[in-house]
């Protein structure tokens, strides 16, 4: 999401008027693999594969609090959620869509990023696409 910031941010400091509406601020939650290694020891030590369990691990969503939405599905290009009774999910439907399009054209029509859920402020679980 930094490109698209980046990107907004150009626009935003050589207009002339600020824009009329808030930019919502989103990211996607942090991941990391983690891996456990089992001990090995002896003569075969350097020559054996130690790895017992991968773990994908991420940021926990915390629904209670913030709930989790499915933005927008991978088959179809309307946002899912563009009316609720909380004023910032209507505004990320208009504004998911918008990340797409600028990934869209910054990558030349190669890429963008789709299956947009999560919780208001974090996305998880992106689909990368690469044929619209």
């Amino acid at each position: 999401m930094n490109y698209i910031y980046s990107f907004i941010y150009h626009f935003v400091n050589t207009a002339n008027t600020p824009p009329p509406f808030d930019i919502p601020k989103i990211h996607f939650f942090h991941a990391a693999i983690a891996v456990v290694n089992q001990q090995v020891v002896g003569p075969a030590a350097k020559a054996t594969a130690n790895i017992c369990r991968t773990y994908l691990v991420e940021e926990l969503i915390n629904e209670e609090q913030d709930g989790f939405h499915k933005f927008i599905n991978n088959g179809s290009a309307v946002p899912v959620i563009l009316s609720a009774t909380d004023k910032s999910l209507p505004a990320l439907g208009e504004f998911l869509p918008f990340t797409q399009h600028v990934q869209y054209y910054k990558t030349g029509g190669l890429v963008y990023i789709s299956d947009l859920q999560g919780s208001p402020n974090a996305l998880t679980d992106p689909q990368i696409m690469t044929t619209p």
